[in-house]
């Protein structure tokens, strides 16, 4: 029976996309990059990362470095950041419903908790799990299995990009794939999830329907 739940952060619980667009044509102009104009922020949410790097004429060594600027930028923004409309009682319902909440991402988890203390949600998480940026989330993953002693069908992911879901198949956890978030459904049903969800919602919904048939 599913014990707990691990969200990722951006674009599952807090609507980044736009900032996160924001803060990569800010450094794609100053570098020389591709930028997305906003008509193609739709066409770029179906490429696959490594697609959207090349698209960029973005080097892959180059980045690391860039991703350390742009996490310096956002934390300049975090006033901006919000969470998704319907997290919060998503939240409360899942604790109601006796499960342990934990969040895995690449992102500052500084910065995760000043989000989440200011939309009042901060205790609703038990750990805090870090990942390295862009393809480290596996390793996390199966670390944080092991560790607590999870069966299969305890332990559940929650994210919004293919690499999620490519990252939770190495480590054997299931994954809902985050419909709400970065990027499109399309290119997440090729990864075939458990489920695809459209908002925060039909989340809860899913999970309560699971735990009863597991009764």
């Amino acid at each position: 029976m599913l014990r707990t739940v691990v969200f990722d952060f951006d674009g599952t619980l807090a609507d980044t996309k736009h900032i996160t667009v924001d803060i990569y044509n800010e450094i794609a102009a100053a570098k020389g990059f591709r930028i997305v104009p906003p008509e193609e922020v739709l066409a770029w949410s179906k490429l696959s990362l490594l697609e959207r790097f090349k698209r960029a004429g973005v080097p892959l060594y180059r980045v690391p470095s860039l991703l350390a600027l742009g996490m310096r930028r956002f934390g300049e923004m975090l006033e901006q950041v919000q969470l998704f409309e319907g997290v919060p009682k998503m939240l409360g319902d899942l604790r109601e419903m006796g499960l342990k909440l934990c969040i895995l991402s690449s992102n500052d988890s500084g910065y995760i908790r000043s989000v989440l203390r200011r939309h009042g949600v901060e205790d609703a998480f038990e750990t805090m799990l870090p990942s390295s940026p862009l393809f480290g989330k596996d390793k996390a993953l199966k670390g944080y299995r092991r560790s607590g002693g999870y069966a299969h069908g305890e332990l559940l992911y929650v994210g919004d990009e293919q690499r999620d879901i490519e990252a939770c198949k190495k480590a054997r956890v299931p994954i809902v794939a985050a419909a709400w978030g970065y990027d499109h459904e399309d290119l997440l049903r090729r990864e075939s999830p458990e489920a695809l969800l459209r908002c925060p919602a039909e989340l809860t919904e899913w999970i309560r329907q699971r735990k009863q048939s597991a009764t």
